[in-house]
């Protein structure tokens, strides 16, 4: 859930791109004047940005201009920083709730954005799933798509395949069942496809990302996976890749990206924190990488795994830590970044003192072998001594770098930077 974040919503340079104070012009260097993407009455928060074929930006965003609750929007900027859609975007939904829950939106190959997100405009709430065209068009009609079995959902995930269908990943009125609806275009006309889901009796399961294979209607889900339906219970990951036939691909039993346990003799307890949904990143092969941090109080670890295109995990089960576990040294907000030349890895993350009162950033490098590239603890790109650095994302550079930014809090809670820092891969 999001609250009220501020008045418009800005890209920060060096972050996404450069930008500029005017919508009308081209972006400027300048971090200090950022382009405003919408502005206006109300509050415009919670941004997800995806890159689109032009060069430029899509924008989805919620909007409380109306007063009348965070109502979904879209705006597309063009390569040189301009807006496309007039005004403050485009409103996906009259949605009146009053709390921002779980988006997404993506770009598929076709140029077009998909958009899916929980919608009470008709009064009863239901995953809608809406596409835009970079024109502005609605395919999918004024009001989207709603998904069956979606009453009171406000957890969902979109994948755009390869083929022009879209996958919606979302959680219904039962926590122990996740659906998956397939959309496509028939005769220019939105369809209804193949639904399926993912069930395991008493345990709890909510959507953690989806991404499209490489080839046809493949789809790779990533889900948190309760030890019980109870909400404090320990949760662990689990992934499966399904084809355009919606048929298992890693096996009858879903592959553990990270299998929860309770402490046991040497090993430490397996968790992750509650309300914690790490995300995946495809490794252009048909597999995905994941980072993600360890909740278990006595661990507090981060870890990678690569999950490749055939379902074998690449490092031991559970993942590999990229620091050791600690009692006094918290690890929070991972990320991950996949070099496209080297197949080498960065991950970074958010770290505190025990009392979660001091906070710096920490990052490692791990060879496509699987071996450590800087110090065990990994390095300082800021030591613990600040106020929180939250939000972490890491991209690949030029070059074997990588970039990361994170939101940098100077006070407890207000104001909030955009910061980014890029690495070599000797970690300057």
């Amino acid at each position: 859930m999001a609250n009220s974040f501020g008045r418009a919503v800005v890209l920060a340079a060096g972050v996404l791109c450069a930008v500029s104070s005017v919508v009308s012009a081209q972006w400027t260097s300048d971090s200090t004047v950022n382009t405003v993407v919408a502005s206006g009455a109300g509050a415009q928060a919670v941004p997800i940005v995806r890159p689109a074929a032009d060069g430029g930006v899509w924008i989805y965003f919620y909007d409380t201009g109306s007063g009348s609750g965070y109502r979904p929007a879209i705006q597309r900027l063009r390569a040189d920083g301009t807006s496309v859609f007039s005004g403050n975007g485009l409103i996906l939904a009259n949605r009146r709730n009053t709390a921002a829950f779980t988006a997404d939106m993506r770009v598929g190959a076709d140029g077009n954005a998909y958009a899916c997100f929980d919608d009470d405009s008709t009064g009863t709430t239901q995953t809608t799933v809406q596409c835009v065209t970079p024109d502005g068009n609605f395919p999918y009609g004024a009001t989207g798509i709603q998904m069956p079995a979606s009453s009171n959902s406000l957890n969902s995930r979109l994948a755009a395949c390869p083929d022009g269908s879209v996958v919606c990943v979302y959680q219904g009125t039962n926590s122990t069942t996740l659906f998956l609806q397939r959309i496509k275009m028939v005769n220019n006309t939105a369809t209804l496809g193949d639904a399926w889901s993912i069930s395991e009796t008493s345990k709890g399961l909510s959507v953690s990302d989806v991404q499209p294979g490489t080839t046809g209607g493949d789809v790779i889900v990533m889900w948190v996976r309760g030890e019980s339906t109870q909400f404090t219970s320990r949760k662990g990951l689990k992934a499966q890749k399904f084809n355009s036939d919606h048929l298992p691909q890693w096996g009858a039993t879903p592959v553990d990206v990270y299998a929860s346990a309770a402490a046991s003799g040497s090993n430490l307890s397996r968790s992750l924190s509650t309300a914690y949904a790490p995300v995946m990143i495809p490794d252009g092969q048909g597999g995905m990488v994941c980072a993600w941090y360890d909740g278990a109080i006595n661990s507090r670890a981060v870890w990678l795994q690569h999950i490749s295109a055939n379902g074998t995990p690449r490092f031991a089960a559970n993942g590999m830590a990229m620091c050791p576990p600690s009692s006094t040294e918290i690890r929070l907000s991972a990320a991950v970044s996949l070099d496209p030349v080297s197949g080498d890895y960065t991950v970074a993350w958010e770290k505190s003192n025990s009392l979660q009162s001091l906070f710096g950033v920490g990052a490692q490098r791990v060879t496509s072998e699987g071996v450590l590239v800087w110090p065990t603890n990994g390095i300082d790109l800021i030591p613990i001594g600040g106020n929180h650095k939250s939000f972490m994302s890491a991209r690949p550079g030029p070059s074997g770098t990588t970039v990361l930014a994170w939101l940098d809090y100077q006070g407890a809670n207000f104001p909030m930077l955009v910061k980014a820092a890029k690495l070599d891969n000797s970690g300057s």
